[in-house]
């Protein structure tokens, strides 16, 4: 089962790479109702679909597999935690549903009707202790993962002390 995205990097990097595997997915991608989108290098927006950038190292094959176990209400709520939706009010808006139009118009496909574009929120120093402490307890788990299973009783030991 593919895990989500657990740090505002993650998602950024998976929204990259939307841009290389979308061709291949490219008969969804008027269906996607939830759009992320963040600013590359130069400035341009880029923009990935929730249920595939939600979930970290996703692929185009896995994506289309019928019974891939996705759930895109997963990544909605996961997202949320650094994404911001724009309202469909403000001048950013209509700046970015055209951009989105133009990006599906060169797989020649146009956006869903109900789609909503959510923008990467600025980083606070919050989030960037955040990543690092993610980062940490996902390599102690990689490294409790080697270990023999009498020294991970003991570390789980250890750590319910805590």
């Amino acid at each position: 089962m593919a895990r989500l995205v657990t740090n505002r990097q993650e998602a950024v990097d998976m929204i990259h790479k939307f841009q290389n595997e979308a061709r291949s997915i490219e008969d969804r991608l008027s269906h996607v109702r939830a759009w992320y989108a963040c600013k590359d290098h130069s400035g341009k927006w880029l923009f990935g679909a929730s249920k595939f950038i939600g979930y970290h190292e996703m692929d185009a094959a896995t994506f289309l597999d019928p019974d891939n176990g996705l759930d895109g209400r997963k990544t909605e709520k996961q997202l949320q935690e650094w994404f911001d939706e724009v309202p469909t009010t403000s001048a950013l808006s209509g700046t970015l549903h055209e951009k989105l139009a133009s990006y599906l118009d060169t797989f020649g496909k146009v956006p869903s009707r109900v789609a909503r574009i959510n923008v990467l929120r600025e980083p606070q120093a919050s989030d960037t202790n955040a990543d690092l402490h993610q980062k940490l307890v996902d390599m102690i788990l990689l490294v409790a993962r080697t270990l023999p299973d009498d020294q991970r009783r003991h570390l789980k030991q250890r750590m319910a002390s805590i």
